[in-house]
């Protein structure tokens, strides 16, 4: 359990939560997304217009089976959705992406039973007749939720999120291109409130060591946490610092590959400590040390779920960009629109309308039919 609300969107309550989601997207501030999906690709090329190409084979074949959006209203709260998706054509699974969301709390038996179904690829609705009507399924929701970001300018909101939109764009959208430069043209053009990726934001420009999703969103709250009860006697501190000074307290070894990066190859056979508040307080206990600062400062832990979901890690995106931008300011933050992270190269994907580029026919049609559409 996650201790955050949200709604979790199924068959069964698809017709209710529907006005409800697409009017929170009109009016909000900025929206984070997060996908689950069954495949990734298993090599990693430097060249981007291989490694799209690899990527796009491995999305084609692969399928989305839910994911989260949270929404920051105007008032500064967040709305959090998790919606569960069943691919309704043949596609394959990794079993290690599987077993990851298995050991993380995913309901699979949950997922086929009340997942709303969809076909990936080109709307199917763009070749019916107009006087044709039909049960509006997800991938209508997804045209009214476009609609408003375009409408609005909504900022999107990822964390590492290069193969987030592509899933998003093959499944919701239309057939990947099979260039990566019209993929590129076609994004710049999909999403005109822009895009950040807080993965690049934390490694690129604010020098953090550690970039991976839970790490940021602990460590940032645990700072939070701090300045608000700076001088209060906390009992939690204290039945930390006692557990600590107890010499019977011998915790397993912090496992160096999920501190570093959030994953290990043992997963949850792993015999070392993947305990984020161990790790946390490691890495805080460091940083004091070569600042010459108390290194046995003590930083309040925090509540730590073991869970892995769509809205979750939709959260704490929304709840990193938040604190990023209070820290940065928002014109320093608005310098970083457009740059997603990817993986081992040294420079973003910038999204930026090219002149050597143009959109492709597909989302042109595709944007015709979102902009022209009604709720």
């Amino acid at each position: 359990m996650t201790g955050i609300a949200y709604t979790q969107v199924t068959n069964e309550n698809f017709e209710s939560v529907y006005k409800d989601i697409v009017d929170k997207i009109a009016t909000a501030k900025y929206v984070a997304m997060d996908i689950e999906f069954t495949g990734q690709c298993q090599t990693i090329h430097k060249h981007m217009d291989q490694r799209y190409v690899e990527l796009a084979n491995v999305v084609k074949k692969s399928a989305m089976v839910s994911f989260g959006v949270s929404i920051m209203a105007p008032n500064g709260t967040l709305e959090n959705y998790d919606v569960l998706l069943v691919n309704q054509t043949v596609h394959q699974v990794d079993p290690s992406n599987l077993l990851f969301l298995a050991h993380h709390g995913f309901d699979f038996n949950r997922q086929l039973r009340y997942g709303l179904g969809y076909r990936p690829g080109v709307f199917n609705v763009l070749n019916r007749p107009k006087e044709i009507k039909i049960k509006r399924g997800v991938r209508e929701l997804w045209v009214d939720i476009h609609r408003q970001l375009r409408a609005h300018h909504v900022p999107l909101v990822v964390h590492n999120g290069f193969i987030d939109m592509m899933y998003l764009y093959h499944s919701f959208i239309t057939t990947l291109p099979a260039q990566f430069q019209h993929f590129v043209a076609d994004l710049v053009d999909a999403f005109p409130g822009g895009i950040y990726d807080t993965k690049y934001i934390a490694r690129k420009i604010l020098d953090e060591e550690v970039s991976f999703l839970a790490y940021l969103y602990y460590q940032y709250m645990r700072r939070d946490n701090k300045r608000k009860r700076e001088g209060d006697d906390d009992d939690q501190q204290q039945a930390t610092k006692k557990l600590r000074d107890d010499p019977s307290y011998m915790p397993p070894p912090i496992c160096d590959d999920y501190a570093a990066r959030g994953y290990c190859e043992g997963g949850y056979k792993c015999v070392f400590s993947h305990d984020l508040n161990r790790i946390l307080e490691r890495d805080e206990n460091l940083r004091n040390s070569k600042s010459k600062s108390n290194p046995q400062s003590l930083v309040t832990p925090v509540p730590v779920t073991n869970a892995h979901n769509a809205y979750f890690d939709a959260y704490m995106t929304a709840y990193i960009f938040n604190h990023m931008t209070t820290m940065m300011g928002k014109e320093a933050m608005e310098q970083q629109i457009g740059k997603l992270y990817l993986m081992r190269l040294d420079f973003p994907l910038r999204l930026i309308k090219s002149q050597f580029a143009n959109t492709t026919e597909e989302w042109n049609t595709m944007k015709k039919h979102i902009d022209e559409s009604k709720q």
